[in-house]
């Protein structure tokens, strides 16, 4: 199993189930998990952004794919297409986070799960 994650710097880390980085040419089958995210879009922030309660105004923000798993995604995809691997996405959130999924099997995934509930929110 391989898992990739988008990171804030723009940097993807690879990490294989045993903790190393193996060559990947012998693989017969690979399973890729990428965990993505809808996050509010803070190119254009106005002033009703935040809440008095100090959190985002997530109703005032357009939401958008991060960027960064984005990035991972793709990453996953070219090895799907090298590998012949299987891309596995995965998102938590509110309903309209499946916006995120719809885009990753355009891209190309094999299979999606939106992970949501009330109790996640905060």
């Amino acid at each position: 199993m391989v898992y990739l994650f988008g990171l804030t710097n723009g940097l993807v880390c690879l990490g294989l189930r045993d903790n190393t980085i193996k060559n990947l040419r012998g693989v017969r089958f690979m399973e890729i998990v990428v965990l993505v995210k809808q996050v509010p879009d803070t190119a254009n922030v106005g002033a009703d952004a935040m809440k008095e309660d100090g959190t985002v105004n997530r109703a005032a923000l357009k939401t958008v794919f991060n960027p960064d798993d984005l990035h991972a995604l793709e990453l996953a995809l070219e090895m799907k297409d090298k590998y012949g691997a299987t891309v596995t996405v995965i998102t938590m959130g509110p309903p309209k986070a499946i916006e995120v999924l719809k885009e990753c099997f355009y891209r190309g995934a094999d299979k999606t799960f939106l992970l949501s509930d009330p109790k996640f929110a905060g």
